[in-house]
């Protein structure tokens, strides 16, 4: 069961356009508003970790549309990649 679910999202490819199209979408909304929560108070550190989560977003979906021209050890290591940073979205935003 697990290895057909697997193969379904290996070859759906409407799954990797939403992480790219998504993806920078999240990233600008989270800078957006943490550029604005830095704008409104300067002492708060919650603007800056929106603004390092937002950047995180935008750099996933920069390698989500890379891994597609990618070998298959390339293709690992960007799913790696960005499987950690979103681990620390993850964590800054629960922090926040």
């Amino acid at each position: 069961m697990i290895a057909r679910i697997a193969d379904y999202y290996r070859n759906a490819k409407w799954v990797k356009w939403i992480e790219i199209i998504c993806f920078p979408i999240l990233g600008l909304w989270l800078i957006i508003c943490g550029y604005s929560f830095l704008q409104d108070d300067l002492g708060n550190s919650k603007g800056l970790f929106y603004v390092i989560a937002g950047s995180f977003w935008i750099i996933c979906a920069g390698l989500e549309w890379l891994s597609r021209n990618l070998s298959v050890i390339g293709r690992l290591v960007t799913n790696v990649i960005e499987t950690l940073l979103l681990v620390a979205i993850t964590v800054l935003i629960i922090i926040v």
